[in-house]
């Protein structure tokens, strides 16, 4: 007979297992499918190249396409760039909004107990009140 906490060790790991496999078979197809993808690329502009070649000369070919990729590299940073500018700002509303909340349910809960206060603590209340009036009247610089 086993231990207990071996038998527990053994049913999470045969429950992770699965996911595992299959996150390792995900991976191996994406490189995969990267490396087939990157073949095509390769094989595409190459036929764009001998495509090209006898119409326009080797050198002009060639900075065509290079000034293609170069083009669509651009743009591609830029559509990278404005989702990270849009993901930043999602992110940095929902924190000012998850703020916000915290302060109202911290306010309303404090209003709650305000009532329960006064009437148990009405010494405790009174002296709150006149620390919140003195700290919230201007003071001077210098005595008089």
């Amino acid at each position: 007979m086993a231990h207990p906490l071996a038998q527990l060790a053994m049913s999470v790991a045969g429950g992770l297992l699965p996911p595992a496999q299959a996150a390792k078979r995900t991976a191996l197809g994406g490189v995969v499918i990267a490396f087939f993808l990157l073949t095509a690329y390769v094989a595409g502009l190459v036929a764009a190249f001998f495509a090209l070649a006898p119409v326009l000369g080797a050198a002009q070919a060639a900075a065509l396409i290079a000034g293609g990729a170069l083009v669509a590299a651009a743009i591609a940073w830029g559509v990278v760039t404005l989702m990270n500018r849009r993901a930043e700002e999602r992110a940095r509303l929902a924190a000012a909004e998850r703020q916000l909340a915290l302060q109202s349910s911290l306010a309303q809960g404090a209003l709650t107990a305000l009532p329960a206060l006064i009437r148990d603590h009405p010494y405790l209340s009174m002296l709150a009140a006149a620390g919140l009036v003195f700290a919230m009247t201007p003071g001077r610089d210098k005595p008089e």
